[in-house]
């Protein structure tokens, strides 16, 4: 590029040549991350009945992207996922983050966690227990509840693979 049109291009940005450098390396960061799909998990997610891309279900904040339309005219939007109990797959609102937050359809001894799919959940915390599953059927022999699911990547779980035992809340 000629000097000339950089100075104009810069001082279009930034006071300075070097302040002009760093807008473009953090625009090429930022598109090199939504290339591989950071950018969007950064992003606020998806209300339901908002548009969304098929198998991107991380984009909708119930963690579910369904066809509403038909096989020939397809029309993907956010769906409800009613076991959340009003958990959604914002970080802020994941215990396996750290964040203790209630399960807004839930009872008081409940807390809304996101799996390693990006699908929000809603726990029992007096029958959910950090546990080092292997898969659901670990969870369902441990804590003897059909419906316990392993969730893996979980940081609050200090043991060898950060998992724990999520056993789903019932609705208050």
């Amino acid at each position: 590029m000629h000097k000339d049109r950089f100075d104009a291009l810069a001082t279009g940005f930034a006071a300075t040549r070097r302040g002009a450098l760093r807008f473009m390396a953090g625009g090429a960061m930022t598109a090199v991350l939504a290339q591989i799909g950071l950018g969007e998990a950064a992003a606020a997610c998806k209300k339901n009945g908002a548009k969304c891309e098929k198998k991107k279900d991380h984009q909708c904040c119930s963690g579910t992207c369904r066809n509403k339309g038909t096989k020939a005219n397809k029309n993907f939007r956010c769906v409800k996922l009613e076991s959340a109990l009003g958990c959604t797959n914002e970080k802020k609102n994941d215990l396996c983050q750290g964040n203790n937050v209630n399960c807004p359809k839930g009872g008081v001894d409940t807390l809304c966690f996101v799996d390693e799919k990006g699908r929000p959940g809603c726990a029992d915390t007096g029958e959910s227990l950090c546990f080092d599953c292997a898969d659901d059927a670990d969870c369902v022999a441990e804590t003897l509840e059909p419906e316990a699911k392993c969730v893996k990547g979980c940081a609050a779980c200090v043991n060898d693979n950060s998992r724990f035992c999520a056993v789903p809340a019932v609705p208050n």
